[in-house]
């Protein structure tokens, strides 16, 4: 059984082992598509239309427990987006005819729903080994895609009439193993008599140059080296690598974090499910702004430390100012937040006066460029002096 080469380093991946080789179809199909590069897109359009691509674990409605037992690889052709999966009795290829333009505007919005699109898709089931599963007019189904997670169902499966999905990215860079073309081949597989898929092109004049990664909001190879990637096979538990001096910290504190609470988890969970944070370091200034949502309290921060003392593993205090969720009532404190000093893409800290005690909080920056944290600075400085009045949540 063939395995896996090892890192070349000892301990993790980076785009130049020879383990990685099999992504690198998948990654420069995307950096040559116009559709997600468009340079008319702002930078939270391009982050969110990237993060689309990828290999997410998928649960199934159907199944006891909800566990992520199994798999979709998503992958963009054009504005089209192709998807393999995997749910145990059924495998085969689905076609989004037309993905998402940008992200949309209710994605900050915890209390909207996102716009679901409609694929369709073809197959086989284990129980039916001689039968393929092709009928535009019964195999459907629709898919919402959200930040590193997606949901929706599929229709006309023989075991289930509406089969419901939940999938979530797999931990470290958003990969998928194999080509465009292979998506492509595989569903005409399925087709018989119709005519083939080919790799959709973009209107004429419409191309992306070489050069153009970083606008495009792809990390580079160089990039992607020194972020956090997982040794295969390990990717629930693998540790991201740390090649950060204290200097090139202030780039990549800026940034989206994923971030859990587990004092609002255990005493409101209700609230738990939308807690996020972005940081912002604003190097001319000298000042490291940031915007929370805890799900009890919503608000900007700024760190009291000026962003050329930025250090890792040394705790950086800060002084917040929010809005309670339920009564829209002005709250102030202060707080604590520390970059883990053996991991640069990791955060952990506190929010004092909020809730109890101390309100902590952990997480991770999502892969993104450095330097981007997908809100312009004036966006921040005018939120904290916003907060600094007494006014209803609902009157701004």
């Amino acid at each position: 059984m063939a395995t896996t080469p090892p890192p070349q380093n000892g301990r993790y991946y980076t785009q130049s082992d020879p383990a990685m080789e099999k992504y690198q179809a998948a990654w420069a199909s995307l950096r040559s598509n116009s559709y997600v590069n468009n340079p008319s897109l702002s930078e939270d359009d391009r982050i969110y239309l990237h993060g689309i691509q990828g290999t997410y674990k998928v649960k199934l409605a159907s199944r006891t427990g909800w566990v992520h037992g199994f798999q979709m690889m998503l992958i963009w052709d054009y504005d089209r987006i192709w998807g393999a999966f995997d749910l145990g009795t059924f495998k085969g290829i689905l076609m989004v005819d037309h993905g998402p333009q940008r992200e949309p505007p209710e994605f900050w919005d915890d209390e909207a729903e996102l716009p679901s699109f409609d694929f369709t898709w073809r197959g086989t089931c284990t129980q039916m080994p001689d039968a393929v599963f092709n009928n535009p007019l019964i195999t459907k189904g629709k898919i919402t895609f959200g930040s590193r997670n997606i949901s929706g169902h599929f229709e006309g499966m023989a075991t289930d009439a509406t089969c419901k999905f939940e999938g979530e990215a797999q931990f470290g860079p958003q990969r998928v193993g194999r080509s465009l073309q292979s998506f492509i081949d595989e569903w005409n597989e399925y087709e018989f008599f119709g005519e083939d898929e080919t790799i959709r092109q973009p209107p004429a004049g419409e191309t992306v140059d070489s050069t153009a990664d970083a606008q495009a909001g792809t990390p580079s190879v160089k990039e992607d080296e020194d972020s956090s990637t997982e040794s295969e096979g390990s990717e629930d538990t693998a540790e991201e690598s740390d090649l950060f001096d204290d200097e090139q910290l202030r780039l990549y504190l800026t940034g989206v974090f994923d971030i859990s609470s587990e004092d609002i988890k255990a005493e409101l969970p209700d609230k738990a499910q939308h807690v996020a944070l972005r940081m912002h370091a604003d190097l001319e200034g000298n000042q490291v702004w940031g915007w929370f949502d805890m799900g009890i309290c919503e608000g900007y921060l700024l760190l009291d430390v000026p962003a050329d003392g930025l250090r890792k593993g040394r705790p950086l205090q800060f002084t917040y100012r929010g809005r309670e969720a339920e009564t829209g009532m002005t709250v102030r404190g202060t707080g604590e937040l520390e970059v883990e000093s053996t991991n640069a893409w990791r955060v952990k800290g506190f929010f004092r006066g909020m809730y109890g005690d101390a309100v902590r909080f952990s997480g991770k920056r999502k892969l993104m460029p450095s330097g981007i944290s997908g809100r312009d600075l004036w966006w921040y400085q005018d939120g904290w002096a916003d907060y600094g009045e007494h006014l209803n949540r609902w009157r701004r």
